[in-house]
């Protein structure tokens, strides 16, 4: 079941095309524990998708990763 701020981080991401976690937390308006509870939670449902290493990471939909990155750049 998703969470409203589930739902929200994914519309947000949607809009967008891609996010950052400080883009994630200034809109939400929550800790960043919170927010990794929530992306954590959404990665393992395979709703979303990161590329990056820290301190450069990108939140993209599923459906979205495609248009930007080769598999072998998906970091789970």
């Amino acid at each position: 079941m998703k969470t409203n701020t589930s739902i929200k981080i994914l519309d947000f991401i949607s809009e967008k095309k891609q996010t950052t976690v400080k883009e994630l937390i200034d809109y939400l308006n929550i800790s960043r524990q919170a927010l990794f509870k929530h992306l954590n939670k959404l990665l393992r449902e395979n709703k979303l998708y990161k590329i990056g290493k820290p301190p450069r990471v990108f939140y993209f939909l599923k459906e979205e990763v495609a248009k930007f990155a080769k598999p072998t750049h998906i970091v789970t």
